[in-house]
């Protein structure tokens, strides 16, 4: 089974999904990206990492939205999204067009017919019709045409307040998908999108246990879902969630779209699979906002989480007085034995190469529109490239540990980790792993 899935982040990023082929088991692209640089994708998948298996995110709901959203900073439509609007025509392209958001009523017999057919004929065709004519007639030679693991039928997202108006559109797309499951010969999935207000609601989750269970397979995403931050309502009805669908599908996958070391976890609880990206994508909104500037941040594994560099370089100080200290209290993966020389024996030394192989930044100064301006520091490209493959190694020895041993003994060896660094932290700052191990004990 294919546990640990990565997402395609952009076009800079094949070269580390390259390096850490092995690391992971497949790949998970947003339909916009394959869009906007599909031949560069359509090689990638198929020669680069042609043992991997896919599978595509429709995106859909970005066009029940406020348009500014998909928009850039002219005012016009994204490209990526413009190529998308393209390939899923009505009755998306019109309401776009005109300037607005699509609604539920705009959809009928003929065109959710159409849109259907179109949203899953682009998961199906696109990798595949966007190779470069010389790659494409020896991929036809060879017969490895590589086709997604399965197809997402159409989704939008959904809560409290507008279930009553998304979730029967949804099962009608659902529905109307599964009618075309033989004509691809592929698996048929349903991607519920909701915001916490849903997750937390029993009676709408159980609507969706109903109501999602006569497809192949779920994926599930909770919009902004910080699990560092959720409080234990949220953690238990993720955890029941999970449960209650595969107690009613018990041959059926269901995958987190977005996850960290919480998620993984649930994978001992009967979760199929987990997604991440490189570094940055353990969650992620349904409406994304400016991303900001980013940060140095070395994944702590005693933690599971990413920490400030501001906030790190002390713990190393204070922790560690050569390198064997170092892989026994902070980390042992390859790329920290290979950055953190094993012949480091003074507390200084091992600082110095900690800070110059994952901290280093340079000075910038943000302008912005009102006229004011800011210095800040910005993390130099190594820095960030190292940070990333420490967290790589990170997240494959997880999965691995996660598969072989007993969720007690990994609860107890989280509580036991985070000891050993409670001290630099606020309560609040590592009380999440109080609440992920109370969550999962009671149960």
């Amino acid at each position: 089974m294919h546990k640990h899935w990565l997402r395609y982040g952009t076009a800079a990023e094949q070269k580390h999904m390259i390096k850490y082929k092995d690391k992971y088991d497949g790949i998970v692209i947003n339909a916009s990206m394959l869009a906007h640089t599909a031949k560069s994708i359509s090689r990638f998948i198929h020669s680069e990492v042609n043992n991997k298996p896919y599978f595509i995110d429709p995106m859909t709901h970005a066009f029940q939205h406020d348009l500014a959203k998909i928009k850039n900073d002219k005012n016009e439509i994204k490209s990526s999204i413009e190529k998308l609007i393209e390939e899923y025509g009505s009755p998306i392209k019109e309401k776009i067009e005109k300037g607005q958001p699509v609604k539920i009523d705009d959809f009928n017999t003929d065109n959710l017919a159409n849109f259907t057919l179109s949203v899953l004929g682009f998961q199906y065709k696109h990798i595949f019709a966007s190779l470069d004519d010389e790659l494409k007639e020896y991929v036809e030679y060879i017969g490895n045409y590589k086709k997604p693991e399965f197809l997402i039928a159409p989704y939008f997202y959904m809560t409290k307040l507008n279930s009553s108006q998304w979730l029967p559109l949804n099962e009608k797309l659902i529905n109307k998908s599964l009618e075309h499951k033989d004509e691809y010969n592929r698996d048929i999935y349903a991607q519920l999108v909701i915001d916490k207000s849903f997750l937390v609601n029993e009676d709408l989750m159980s609507k969706v246990i109903e109501k999602y269970s006569n497809v192949d397979g779920l994926i599930y995403w909770v919009d902004d879902f910080d699990e560092t931050t959720a409080s234990k309502e949220e953690l238990s009805a993720i955890l029941k969630f999970v449960k209650d669908y595969k107690m009613k599908n018990p041959s059926k996958t269901i995958i987190s779209l977005y996850g960290g070391y919480f998620s993984q976890l649930l994978l001992k609880y009967d979760l199929s699979g987990v997604v991440h990206g490189l570094e940055y994508g353990e969650m992620r909104g349904v409406v994304p906002v400016g991303g900001g500037i980013p940060r140095s941040k070395f994944y702590l594994p005693a933690l599971r989480k990413r920490i400030n560099g501001s906030v790190i370089a002390p713990i190393v100080f204070h922790e560690v007085n050569n390198s064997e200290e170092f892989y026994k209290k902070i980390c042992n993966c390859s790329v920290c034995k290979k950055n953190i020389k094993q012949d480091v024996n003074t507390k200084n030394e091992v600082l110095k190469n900690f800070d110059e192989k994952y901290l280093l930044s340079r000075p910038i100064e943000i302008n912005y529109k009102n006229g004011s301006s800011r210095a800040t520091e910005f993390p130099l490209i190594e820095s960030k490239i190292q940070c990333l493959y420490h967290y790589l190694e990170e997240k494959y020895k997880e999965f691995e540990k996660i598969e072989k041993i007993e969720i007690t003994s990994l609860l107890s060896e989280l509580i036991n980790d985070r000891d050993n660094f409670e001290q630099y932290f606020s309560v609040d700052e590592i009380a999440y792993i109080d609440r992920w191990v109370h969550v999962l004990k009671d149960d």
